[in-house]
């Protein structure tokens, strides 16, 4: 490693002689760079490539290669070498014999890039101190333009690209060459799709790196602020995605060649996880970051991102549930989106599908007003419902299998998991039925049965999908259940129930909704479990559930009379539990901690006698050793009190 260190540096060094760049006015001294020299500087850099893949290159290691003399300089200066290479010099080296001179150049350039993104990669891995210093050479190659030249290069293959795509068939005198070029269009764009979403996947991870699940993370403001002024500019996120959509509209052959799979899956990863910095951003307390965040969304939102993102997440949806393609049914059938999409996999066992369709729901929900670029609420609605249905079914069939419910998951950032899916398209359609400024377009006023199809989502999606994934979406997905209910009582032309003895003739609107969706069976179910587990997931869910008090009487009332029945008498094996253990009675009232106490806030929607004696507990300090009482701890007691309902 460290010869082949030393003479690129060397080579570099001569490349760069001020007797040779004073001569050339414009453009990359690698275009007039002789074979000997290029032949020279292709050896190192494939050293270094290939060490960036091994295990010893760690992020430390890597994080010295970049920043430190004498890598940092000439790493920089070779990369805009490459970058400033005009792109006919790129596909002439795809097409040349090899080593020729042209081929010699086009492998530098091709190398140069990869190297650098995979150190890059590397390097943001870092943590402490040495990923502050990481930050500060992220910024430090932003600020050289390095996107904007990216950019450039995207845009004239782009047009390449175009002119490949409207000449038709090649006539069979030219067939061979015509072909050898359009493969040629597509090895060039691979290695510039890769270096620009490779080298943006690198910073935004680096934002990303322990973030919290809770989406409470500080990103490094100063490099943020940089990557998003960029990206406004460059336009360069707009240029990769075109070429992106041209390269699987050229592509004859089903058989996606394995350089463009690879850009096509860095296109998911990357607007992934820039969708998550921006939601990090916007979850922020600093008003400049809200800021920077709408920014990036709105850089996300552009026209060829949009149908790039559509056609490898529907051709993903489709495979799986055969339904509509919005219009796009010609592209998207197309074998090479289904071949780059992945959609040969179901989304269920395939965690790149989930990435997908997480991608694809991140930008159609990040912009929540229609605009030209975007499908209207309706589509976006339908599309977030198919996607969820789908988590949910691959959820409920590995519980099945495994023949038992599974624990939610540890804390973790961004893990697009089991059960992912459903909770983020939960939200999503929620966010497309009561938009903040319904003004315009589709109301939820005029359409009952959508929100019967949000509350089946959303209550399968609990029973289901949130098992799998960390406490901290089910929590969140509760108070998403909570919101979506009370803006659907604001639409909603009666009232809230003030007296459970005199109810309407009819339920209102959200009550009949979540019935329609199997609240009252799947409230039953989570009951059910946590007394068999008051520690486990199925009670977490009940303490943020605790909403639903206030609307179960109406919920028992027009619910079905068997359902009604299961819960009402789950309900008194639990009341009956609770009231054999005085910690639970005489304690501090806490119902987001104490399952019996959340069990309690439920049933006084029922009786407002109820009311009374929790305003008594609640008011009411902890005797002096109450809770430190011999015997089980109350979790324990409550699931020994009883057998548990069945």
């Amino acid at each position: 490693m460290r010869p082949a260190l030393e003479s690129l540096c060397e080579e570099v060094d001569q490349l760069f002689d001020p007797g040779i760049t004073q001569q050339q006015v414009s453009g990359s001294p690698l275009a007039t760079a002789g074979a000997a020299r290029l032949r020279k500087l292709e050896k190192a850099l494939k050293v270094l490539h290939d060490w960036a893949g091994m295990p010893s290159a760690t992020p430390v290691a890597a994080f010295v290669l970049l920043t430190a003399p004498p890598g940092r300089p000439a790493l920089l200066r070779l990369l805009a070498a490459a970058l400033r290479l005009p792109a006919s010099d790129f596909i002439a080296g795809a097409v040349a014999n090899a080593n020729t001179t042209p081929q010699f150049r086009a492998g530098v350039a091709k190398l140069s890039t990869g190297a650098f993104v995979a150190l890059a990669e590397n390097a943001a891995k870092a943590s402490g101190v040495a990923l502050l210093q990481v930050y500060a050479f992220f910024l430090t190659v932003i600020r050289t333009e390095a996107l904007h030249a990216a950019s450039r290069q995207l845009a004239a293959l782009g047009e390449a690209l175009t002119q490949a795509s409207g000449a038709g068939p090649p006539a069979v005198e030219a067939g061979a060459e015509q072909q050898d070029r359009r493969q040629a269009l597509g090895i060039v764009a691979a290695t510039f799709l890769g270096f620009t979403y490779g080298l943006l996947g690198a910073i935004t991870r680096s934002q990303l790196v322990g973030a919290p699940e809770s989406l409470h993370a500080t990103p490094s403001q100063p490099l943020v602020a940089e990557l998003v002024r960029a990206l406004e500019s460059s336009q360069v996120l707009e240029q990769a995605a075109r070429v992106l959509v041209l390269v699987l509209v050229g592509e004859a052959n089903p058989s996606t060649p394995a350089e463009s799979e690879g850009a096509f899956r860095l296109f998911i990863y990357l607007h992934g996880n820039l969708s998550a910095l921006a939601s990090v951003l916007g979850f922020g307390d600093s008003e400049a970051a809200a800021a920077t965040g709408a920014r990036l969304r709105r850089a996300l939102c552009g026209r060829c991102v949009t149908h790039a993102t559509l056609c490898l997440g529907l051709s993903t949806l489709a495979a799986v549930d055969g339904g509509s393609l919005y219009g796009l049914d010609e592209i998207v059938r197309s074998p090479a989106v289904r071949a780059a999409a992945g959609s040969g996999n179901s989304v269920v066992a395939a965690g790149a599908g989930r990435d997908t369709l997480m991608t694809m729901l991140r930008l159609l929900e990040t912009a929540p007003e229609p605009t030209p670029q975007r499908p209207c609420r309706r589509v976006v609605f339908s599309i977030a419902l198919r996607a969820g249905r789908l988590d949910v079914t691959a959820s409920a069939a590995a519980a099945r299998e495994r023949g038992n419910d599974p624990s939610p998951q540890p804390a973790a950032a961004f893990c697009n998991t089991l059960g992912s899916v459903a909770a983020f398209a939960f939200a999503a359609a929620a966010l497309q039925l009561y938009p903040p400024d319904p003004t315009g377009g589709w109301s939820a006023a005029t359409d009952l049965e959508a929100e019967v199809e949000l509350w089946r989502l959303g209550v399968s999606a609990l029973r289901w999908a949130l098992p799998w994934l960390p406490a901290v979406r089910l929590q969140n997905h509760c108070r998403c259940l909570e919101e979506a209910w009370l803006k659907a009582e604001r639409n909603s032309e009666l009232a809230a129930y003030s007296d459970p003895l005199r109810l309407p003739p009819s339920p209102s609107r959200p009550v009949a909704a979540a019935l329609s969706g199997g609240l009252l069976p799947c409230l039953e179910y989570l009951l059910r479990g946590a007394g068999r587990d008051p520690g486990g997931w199925q009670a977490a869910a009940v303490r943020e559930l605790v909403w639903i008090g206030e609307r179960f009487a109406p919920l028992l009332a027009y619910g079905d009379a068997d359902e009604a029945a299961a819960l009402v008498a789950t309900l008194g094996k639990l009341l009956r539990r609770a009231q054999a253990d005085p910690r639970v009675m005489d304690g501090v009232w806490d119902h987001r901690g104490n399952f019996c106490h959340a069990v309690l806030s439920i049933v006084s929607g029922l009786n407002p006698s109820v009311d009374g004696v929790q305003n008594r507990l609640g008011d009411r300090s902890a005797p002096e050793g109450a809770l430190e009482a011999p015997g089980p701890e109350p979790v324990a007691a409550a699931a020994d009190a009883v057998e548990a309902a069945p």
